[in-house]
């Protein structure tokens, strides 16, 4: 009999797991349901051309070189709003302003259940600075909470004003030396992202570590330091690889997968030693307000106690070089490449340097050292800057979210677990947003409220508040981001570029090299690889002004 019992009281065990897991199953379903009925019927959806998009969604257009491209097409086709299946999961587009400024700006909080989507698409770039065995997030990948908050507001005085100003020489002093390796090509081609990493590379190294990285000596050095370029774009390939395919992680067992990983851990242990070598300074100071000192003292909130260990301050480091190498030595290249196409650009910018007395004419002394209020005094430089950073921004693809539980967007009520894709590329050049909106125009932004939707427009949601200042004014260009999860060091990107692109300009006549193929060649080598860049590099003949070959 009591044999009898216990299998009874078994049978009910495994009958109450089996009735738990076909209710979560069925839950499961009908979210999924709800989610696949609201891209497709409330929004516009991706059709499916193939048998590879009915059993996999957009799986292949997400791993595609030209990933961007194929999303700026689809919303060429369907608008500024629209979604698609990727594996399980749903997406939606978002490229409207106004949508983009609820999801990403000042008020985003408000957003209940809204944050980056960590435990998937950015939990797996954390294989770059972190070996999976204990998986660290960065300032960039972290959620947004009491940690996230802590380490920004110990890195912010960095980039203070203040901060700022004082490192400016120093700024001008690396640009400087990129001007005399580029005279020693003598007006070979040159691979102008690769130089513009180096001096990006130096300026972080000036800021960030309070130290000389000398990678702008020379254009062919590879070790030291320099060796962190090829290990930086191979573990973000590894890391861009596994965010797109969630089954990659899992396949030990393919070389490719086995390469990726072992090229992180050298990664990390070169990061090891940059920690360590900064570390073996000593404390540091109290008025060093370097971003690597400033992470360093960092304390937790709650305990009081070191917010970062090695393994964190390793996280940080590397998320510092990304986003301070990457992002504006791609946005420079593009730059002077866009310039390079457009003649009557570059008359306009070099005359708005001459006024300054800040280019190089043959027969004359040299131009005088640029200053930092120079900065602010070039304004069809900066809108020549802007309109690059609009036709081929570096973080073009813009940033994700996801929520727990149903989110109000405007007037769409997204169901619980959609990403959420605040595609940058899209609203940048959207024809619903910009006259024009392939063309190279920097006379756009000599108009003062060309940041903004124009109040005509009447987007969905484009009147809502006064959010970015005045009733209805949203913010259509936004290369950095928005609030809290904006790019917390743009004021040093926007000072170095600006800088570099004023000196650089005031030296040189830029040439694409014919082995690039022209702007259809820089086109088919566009890549996404976190940040939008052109593979192989940009090849460019960097010519002295007054010399016969130079305009």
């Amino acid at each position: 009999m009591g044999g009898f019992n216990a299998l009874h009281a078994a049978a009910a065990v495994v009958l109450a797991v089996a009735v738990w897991v076909l209710s979560g199953c069925v839950r499961r379903l009908r979210a999924w349901q709800r989610r696949n009925y609201f891209i497709g019927h409330v929004v516009p959806r991706v059709q499916a051309t193939t048998w590879y998009d009915w059993a996999f969604g957009a799986l292949g257009a997400i791993q595609h070189q030209h990933r961007h491209r194929i999303i700026q097409r689809w919303g060429r086709e369907l608008g500024l709003v629209f979604g698609y299946r990727f594996l399980w999961n749903h997406t939606i587009v978002v490229a409207d302003p106004a949508l983009c400024a609820e999801l990403l700006g000042p008020n985003a909080w408000r957003l209940q259940g809204v944050d980056k989507s960590t435990q998937d698409l950015y939990g797996r770039l954390n294989v770059i600075w972190s070996p999976p065995s204990r998986p660290l997030g960065s300032m960039f990948t972290l959620p947004t909470g009491s940690r996230h908050r802590a380490v920004r507001r110990a890195a912010a005085p960095a980039f203070s004003t203040d901060n700022l100003r004082s490192s400016f020489p120093a700024v001008v002093d690396i640009v400087g030396q990129l001007v005399q390796v580029l005279l020693a090509a003598r007006g070979a081609a040159v691979d102008v992202d690769a130089a513009l990493r180096r001096e990006s590379l130096d300026v972080i190294g000036k800021v960030g570590f309070g130290t000389d990285f000398g990678a702008t000596r020379s254009l062919t050095e590879t070790g030291g330091i320099c060796a962190i370029f090829d290990l930086l774009q191979d573990s973000i390939a590894e890391g861009m690889a596994r965010a797109s395919n969630p089954f990659r992680e899992k396949m030990w067992w393919t070389k490719s997968v086995r390469d990726g990983l072992a090229t992180c851990q050298r990664f990390q242990e070169f990061m090891r030693g940059v920690v360590r070598d900064v570390q073996a300074r000593g404390p540091p100071a109290d008025g060093d307000m370097s971003l690597a000192a400033l992470l360093m003292k960092a304390t937790d909130p709650e305990t009081g106690e070191s917010l970062l260990d090695e393994d964190g301050l390793i996280a940080e480091f590397s998320m510092l070089m990304i986003a301070g190498v990457d992002t504006t030595s791609h946005t420079l290249a593009f730059f002077l490449y866009l310039v390079s196409q457009h003649p009557v650009v570059e008359a306009r910018i070099t005359e708005e340097l001459a006024g300054r007395g800040l280019l190089s004419v043959a027969g004359s002394s040299q131009p005088r050292t640029l200053e930092l209020n120079d900065t602010h005094e070039l304004p069809y430089l900066s809108a020549a800057l802007k309109e690059s950073m609009r036709l081929m921004p570096t973080a073009g693809e813009g940033t994700f979210r996801v929520s727990d539980q149903d989110v109000q967007l405007g007037d769409l009520t997204i169901p619980a677990g959609t990403f959420i894709w605040a595609m940058f590329l899209n609203t940048f050049t959207a024809p619903e947003l910009w006259d024009r909106p392939d063309e190279f125009l920097p006379d756009r932004w000599l108009d003062p409220e060309a940041e903004y939707v124009p109040v005509k427009e009447g987007l969905k949601g484009s009147a809502a508040g006064t959010q970015n200042g005045g009733a209805g004014r949203v913010r259509r260009f936004y290369p950095f981001s928005q609030g809290q999860r904006g790019c917390v060091g743009r004021g040093l990107a926007a000072m170095n570029y600006t800088a570099a692109a004023a000196v650089l300009l005031g030296t040189f006549h830029f040439r694409l090299a014919d082995d690039m193929g022209g702007p259809e060649g820089v086109r088919a080598k566009e890549w996404g690889n976190l940040t939008l860049q052109v593979a192989g590099g940009v090849r460019m003949h960097c010519e002295p002004r007054g010399t016969s070959n130079a305009q």
